[in-house]
């Protein structure tokens, strides 16, 4: 009865060594709610974030617009900062 206890230990622990490896390899690939603990905690969102380059807000990648500018992908939080970047690159181009 002892030997068997041990072996089911055992095999917790290395389930949970496991699944915890994995969640760490499967971290910022894709996006994942995980709700905590009961008790009314906020939840946490986990996948790729990207930063506006206006307002340096960070946000997730799905969420964010996409604006594709000489060659280069751009994100950004609102139409108001995509709207700033687009002016702000064009008075670039036409003074440079």
């Amino acid at each position: 009865m002892g030997r068997l206890l041990q072996f089911l230990a055992l095999l917790f622990v290395v389930r949970y060594v496991f699944r915890s490896v994995a969640q760490w390899l499967r971290e910022g690939t894709e996006r994942q709610r995980v709700d905590g603990p009961p008790g009314g905690s906020k939840p946490v969102y986990r996948g790729r974030m990207v930063r506006d380059p206006v307002c340096g807000l960070f946000l997730l990648r799905e969420r964010a617009l996409e604006d594709r500018l000489g060659g280069e992908t751009h994100h950004f939080c609102s139409e108001k900062c995509r709207e700033a970047f687009r002016a702000t690159k064009m008075s670039g181009i036409m003074v440079g």
